[in-house]
């Protein structure tokens, strides 16, 4: 026995080091192409707190921001909505960074509210503190949540997002019946009781691979090559973080055979730095 480990150690040293490592990173990248190929393989723990998640999430907000402005201008034919007392302007409208709660995507929504104070106050609805807000209109931001669902109806090769629309005013020392304040009819369309947002089929599908980024799931964020070779890079090592983790069998399986590969030819490396005749 020690005399065929002996052989084999001898066969081995005569394999050139830097064939060794050449072989040790080559099948570190074909690995990594294997894992892009098989995308809903795996899972990915820390997707949330990358940069490319929040960039995504920016830029999303901002294309939904964009078909809200659309959907408002096919139903009002302008940018101001008029009711009661109120008025609201779209081009004041910004958005925040979208995220998932509830198998929904959130959109955080601000804007620029104007109420127009009433004609005729008297004295005694009048506090110290509301006094100066009846001499002008009274203008502030105020910020709402629009939640999306993520199953679109399609109309006539049309795509309309049914929404909620969740009110958090931060109105303060100034009378305003914020009852009357009502965001949904921001998002009225023709045909529908309920408010929705028209978008086409690129940010219907949007909508879809955003869900899945932020669940962890394959989707064009987290699933591209220097993702999946840092997956190899960390599974031929046998460091193995476990941010991102394999969830079906074949991807299982692939991730053992690597590791095993890996200690194979680290152990051929060692073996030819260390053999002595």
């Amino acid at each position: 026995m020690i005399r065929w480990i002996k052989d084999a150690r001898r066969k081995l040293a005569k394999i050139p080091i830097r064939v060794v490592l050449s072989l040790y990173i080559l099948v570190m990248f074909v690995f990594a192409v294997i894992y892009t190929n098989i995308p809903s393989g795996f899972y990915h723990e820390t997707i949330r707190l990358e940069s490319g998640y929040d960039k995504e999430a920016e830029e999303f907000s901002k294309k939904i921001l964009e078909a809200m402005k659309a959907n408002f201008m096919d139903v009002y034919k302008k940018e101001q909505l008029c009711f009661d007392d109120i008025e609201i302007d779209i081009t004041t409208m910004n958005v925040g960074k979208s995220y998932v709660k509830s198998e929904r995507v959130i959109v955080p929504i601000n804007l620029i509210v104007e109420v127009k104070n009433p004609e005729k106050i008297t004295d005694k609805h009048i506090d110290d503190c509301d006094k100066k807000n009846y001499i002008e209109n009274v203008v502030y931001t105020d910020f709402f949540d629009i939640s999306l669902s993520t199953n679109a109806i399609k109309i006539n090769d049309k795509f309309f997002v049914p929404l909620v629309v969740t009110s958090n005013v931060f109105v303060k020392c100034d009378n305003i019946d914020v009852d009357k304040i009502n965001y949904n009819q921001l998002f009225k369309h023709e045909g529908f009781l309920s408010p929705v947002i028209k978008i086409d089929e690129g940010i219907e599908k949007e909508i879809q691979e955003f869900l899945l980024a932020s669940k962890g799931f394959s989707n064009k964020i987290n699933n591209h090559f220097l993702s999946m070779l840092y997956l190899s890079a960390v599974t031929i090592t046998t460091i193995g973080y476990g941010d991102i983790v394999p969830i079906t069998l074949i991807t299982r399986m692939l991730i053992t055979i690597e590791a095993l590969m890996g200690m194979t030819i680290m152990g051929i490396f060692l073996n030819n730095i260390t053999y002595r005749e």
